[in-house]
């Protein structure tokens, strides 16, 4: 077949390359980003302490991101592709190609071997193949719906990953050394840290309160990281040694 069809051949195996590429990338990245953000929101909710349950976490993260990216993307790279599966895969889009460049990519790759047909006709069939190969438009060989739904579905995962790094990048920062670091000791930032404060809402720092038998005692606590649990209780020791525990009530402050 003439130069004209080597052209079309290595730009058809160019451009499958380029989206065989593109596709497998998207997935794999599908694959780790998406896994990481399930396993990490798994941590958050769970607390998983263990090390031996935190690198079963990362071991799988890793797992599962070789295994997306070898099935969708090194593997699918490796196959080589001869002139006959090429003028194949050109015909299922050309209506006008019929079986002639198969049949014109087949004859060549045998030399035009006398045991395939008169070798005239094998001659005649490649140089009616080579008045197809001119029409051949590489923009209809290929349907990029695939590489297009493996895009949006990269994009949307990253996107919501990024959503959760930026409402809580902190949160996000521990995520991610738990699981590189399975065996490390580092723990999830608190969300509550409170503070007394008496009735003038001054901090309380080694103060002794006093109050009048008969009237009531005020004393008021904040979280220094956010809102108050719901479950906030007090805890008292009375002299006689016996503990109450009383349910705080929440209230609001204008100013």
């Amino acid at each position: 077949m003439s130069d004209r069809w080597n052209n079309i051949a290595e730009q058809v195996r160019s451009r499958l390359r380029r989206l065989m590429l593109l596709r497998g990338l998207s997935w794999a990245f599908v694959a780790f980003v998406g896994v990481t953000w399930l396993v990490g929101m798994a941590d958050w909710g769970l607390h998983l302490n263990t090390s031996g349950t935190r690198i079963l976490f990362s071991l799988g993260v890793i797992g599962v991101s070789l295994v997306v990216l070898w099935r969708e993307m090194i593997r699918p790279l490796l196959v080589s592709l001869s002139d006959v599966d090429v003028a194949r895969l050109i015909e299922r889009s050309q209506s006008s190609a019929n079986d002639r460049l198969a049949s014109a990519a087949q004859f060549r790759a045998a030399n035009m071997d006398a045991s395939l047909g008169s070798p005239e006709l094998q001659r005649s069939v490649v140089a009616r193949a080579d008045d197809v190969v001119g029409d051949v438009d590489i923009d209809q060989v290929f349907s990029i719906t695939p590489v297009r739904r493996a895009a949006f579905t990269a994009a949307t995962v990253g996107l919501v990953a990024l959503v959760t790094v930026l409402s809580s990048p902190q949160t996000a920062q521990t995520a991610l050394q738990r699981l590189v670091m399975p065996f490390a000791h580092v723990p999830w930032p608190r969300t509550t840290d409170l503070r007394l404060l008496n009735a003038e809402l001054t901090p309380l720092v080694n103060e002794t309160l006093r109050t009048t038998a008969g009237e009531p005692l005020s004393v008021y606590a904040e979280n220094v990281l956010g809102e108050l649990p719901d479950d906030l209780t007090l805890e008292l020791v009375l002299p006689d040694e016996t503990q109450q525990t009383q349910s705080l009530r929440t209230t609001l402050l204008r100013d």
